[in-house]
């Protein structure tokens, strides 16, 4: 009997539900629920003085207000954003960081244009570059093979390299290991020498015999040099 019940009551339920949705208009519209909508923090305001900026406002880079020639370019295992103007002896720039880009180049090294191929990149993993660790991940070696290569994929012989910061680090180390390929090197506020190991160096192959007896020869005097100053310091 109970069981009996129990089944009108179900069957009742399903028709009610049944004549219910029956009973709905067709140009009723079903709101559903729009996925990724979120409540900002301005619906909640209460109030807000009207000289208040409430929304960032979208600056135009410098880049995108000259005539530049902009493309991706394909270096093997990434593509590396460039830009060009200009002609003339190829200079390229290498931007601070790690991790900065190239836009603060602009517009100031365009006054160089009238001489120059002017050469803006980003380096891998840094501004509208690809985003992908290369064989040696994102290192030092690494930017200076992908300088390189940008070399070749660009069709120059040799350039004149210019570095900024942490740029000025990668200009010395690519000139020590390609310096066939380099006609100048420009440091902008960056510090001499690198804590990098530059065993890679070719730098003694383009040396004469004299120049290399030269360069030991410095080298002994200024080992000399630390001592003696090492030995007046304790005294």
């Amino acid at each position: 009997m109970r069981k009996n019940r129990f089944f009108l009551l179900l069957l009742f339920l399903v028709l009610v539900n049944f004549m219910g949705s029956c009973s709905r208009s067709e140009s009723e519209e079903i709101k559903f629920p729009v996925f990724g909508e979120t409540e900002s923090i301005l619906d909640r305001r209460v109030h807000l003085e009207p000289q208040l900026i409430t929304e960032i406002p979208q600056v135009p880079r410098w880049c995108d207000l000259l005539p530049l020639k902009k493309r991706m370019v394909d270096i093997g295992d990434v593509r590396l954003y460039v830009e060009e103007e200009g002609r003339g002896r190829p200079l390229v720039l290498l931007h601070g960081g790690p991790g900065a880009t190239h836009h603060y180049f602009h517009p100031w090294f365009s006054l160089a244009k009238k001489f120059a191929r002017l050469i803006y990149y980003d380096q891998r993993g840094c501004g509208l570059s690809e985003f992908k660790p290369g064989p040696e991940g994102y290192s030092v070696f690494q930017a200076v093979d992908d300088l390189e290569a940008l070399r070749k994929a660009l069709g120059i012989d040799k350039w004149v390299v210019l570095g900024h910061s942490y740029g000025g680090f990668l200009a010395q180390f690519y000139t020590l290991v390609y310096p066939e390929h380099v006609a100048g090197l420009i440091l902008v506020g960056s510090s001499l020498g690198m804590p990098v190991d530059t065993g890679r160096s070719r730098q003694l192959d383009y040396l004469s015999s004299e120049e290399k007896k030269r360069l030991g020869e410095i080298r002994i005097e200024l080992r000399k040099y630390f001592q003696q100053h090492q030995l007046s310091y304790r005294k």
